[in-house]
């Protein structure tokens, strides 16, 4: 084979490639435009979203309520604590002057 054949073959093949490529491309650029343009139907319905945020709703004032029933006992915790303390302290202050 000549250099000339090689050259022309080289071409043919390059071309080809060029022609699949540019189906290739035409093609995905039509199935990208179809899907871009597609309309999607409503996930959820109004129904089913106003369900929901009530379930997040209600479990969220579940657990602002175990929140606020948890930081009442530390708090109560906290000042019968206190108590005992000031109480032991006091009392050690007394004694050591006797």
């Amino acid at each position: 084979m000549s250099l000339a054949e090689v050259e022309e073959e080289a071409k043919k093949i390059i071309e080809e490639a060029q022609k699949k490529a540019k189906e290739i491309i035409e093609a995905a650029t039509k199935k990208a435009n179809e899907i871009k343009n597609k309309e999607i139907p409503e996930p959820l319905s109004e129904e089913e979203i106003e369900k929901i945020t009530r379930q997040y709703e209600e479990k969220l004032a579940e657990i602002r309520l175990f929140h606020e029933e948890k930081r009442k006992a530390i708090e109560e915790n906290y000042r019968r604590k206190k108590s005992e303390i000031i109480k032991e302290f006091l009392e050690m202050i007394v004694n050591a002057g006797t």
